[in-house]
């Protein structure tokens, strides 16, 4: 999402309602603060000492920032972008980014191909072979031999590398599950505008879906391999080489390390970690972060080591205990 807005904030805060300051500073696209670009809209739900020296750091940007921000660091980020103190940054993040969604091109050109509706504004090499019954939306790159099948849906700012397949129903850069409830808690959702990136050699499996990134992309590293109904929230990370079983959910922003195996039926909570050459057990619940090269099971998932050692004194208990009263 390099490019897609072009709007001075003070446009912004009419469209929007929000109550921002006038400025001409013209915002083109939104950031992460791990990742903030100029000419972006950031926020900060809260102000942690690394939150704020990213913020610190961010030059020619909108920063919604909550109201309680310290006057005299208010005024040092005005010396390089333009500060907005709100009552609920991600609140108000929403709103704008809604608003801007609604100025992006609403209806595109879709034309059929071999019973397949692809829009005039991929970009799809000469080899792709695309089934009938599958759909392309614009700002699609699909790169050579790569095979979407019948049923599958690409849409806006995804990017597939060459030799990937998407199998028959797949769901890629779909609307991802993120929203903010407003002052009378009606959920307000977030705008999915970061896309898909699928590296090379990459296979999705039957009525799997990928959703698109908030703001960064969702990425699926290269030889990654996705079973059929699997669910791979926004913002995640999958590396190279990495299988993920039947039936599993990876929840919103998860890091999943190379040649990981995620095991069927298994579910991994937001923004955890999942090393290198992890394996996730079947049917595992993984609430904390799994370090690399270890294998973990259960509900709570934890480490077969360590439920091996609590078997081994389980029994060493119940064997004392017969031994005695026997």
């Amino acid at each position: 999402m390099d490019r897609l807005f072009d709007t001075s904030i003070t446009e912004i805060a009419r469209m929007s309602g929000e109550a921002l300051p006038h400025s001409t500073l013209t915002i083109t696209r939104a950031s992460t603060l791990c990742n903030i670009h100029p000419h972006s809209i950031v926020f900060a739900q809260s102000l942690t000492p690394e939150r704020s020296q990213a913020l610190a750091g961010a030059v020619n940007c909108l920063l919604l920032v909550p109201r309680q921000i310290d006057s005299e660091f208010l005024e040092d980020l005005s010396v390089n972008s333009v500060p907005a103190p709100v009552k609920n940054p991600r609140l108000s993040f929403a709103r704008i980014m809604n608003t801007l969604a609604d100025t992006l091109p609403q209806h595109q050109e879709y034309e059929c191909v071999s019973g397949a509706w692809v829009s005039t504004g991929a970009e799809i090499a000469d080899d792709v072979i695309i089934e009938p019954g599958a759909f392309i939306d614009h700002s699609v790159t699909i790169e050579e031999k790569c095979t979407i099948c019948s049923g599958a849906v690409v849409r806006a700012y995804t990017t597939i590398g060459k030799g990937s397949i998407v199998r028959e129903g797949a769901a890629i850069g779909v609307f991802g599950f993120a929203y903010e409830r407003d002052e009378y808690g009606v959920p307000i959702p977030i705008p999915h505008l970061g896309g898909v990136r699928i590296g090379s050699n990459v296979d999705i499996g039957c009525y799997t879906t990928i959703c698109a990134g908030t703001i960064d992309p969702t990425v699926i590293g290269n030889d990654a391999k996705i079973d059929s109904l699997v669910h791979v929230a926004h913002n995640c990370v999958v590396g190279d080489s990495t299988m993920i079983i039947a039936c599993a959910e990876v929840s919103g922003s998860v890091r999943i390390g190379k040649g990981a195996w995620i095991g069927p039926n298994s579910s991994v909570i937001e923004g955890r970690t999942i090393g290198d050459e992890a394996t996730i057990g079947l049917g595992a619940v993984v609430l904390a972060d799994v370090d690399d090269r270890t294998t973990v099971a259960g509900n709570p998932a934890i480490a077969t080591a360590q439920i091996s050692r609590r078997n081994r004194a389980i029994n060493c208990l119940i064997e004392g205990y017969y031994g005695r009263h026997s």
